[in-house]
């Protein structure tokens, strides 16, 4: 399944990557069958494709991040930040 996720990804990049002016992250588990939201960095999501080409090519973006809430959302974003610092490009 996250071969079929990565694929996706590469194309959106590849055909809307110059007019994205924002990156909306959002994360998901699999319960009984179903896709279920959490907090970034806390579910399935590979970021590593889309944090790589923000830091590439759109450096000047802003991030928003889905199902934070106060008791998660310094993590979260510390989640990010940290997979962006760590990116290599």
């Amino acid at each position: 399944m996250s071969n079929s996720r990565d694929v996706i990804i590469e194309e959106a990049i590849e055909l809307l990557g110059d007019d994205i002016a924002m990156v909306h992250m959002k994360d998901f588990v699999v319960q009984d069958g179903k896709l279920v939201s959490v907090a970034a960095g806390t579910g399935e999501m590979n970021y590593e494709k889309i944090i790589r080409f923000i830091k590439e090519r759109k450096p000047y973006i802003h991030v928003t991040l889905e199902n934070t809430t106060p008791e998660n959302a310094v993590q979260s974003k510390e989640y990010i930040q940290g997979l962006y610092d760590s990116c290599r490009i």
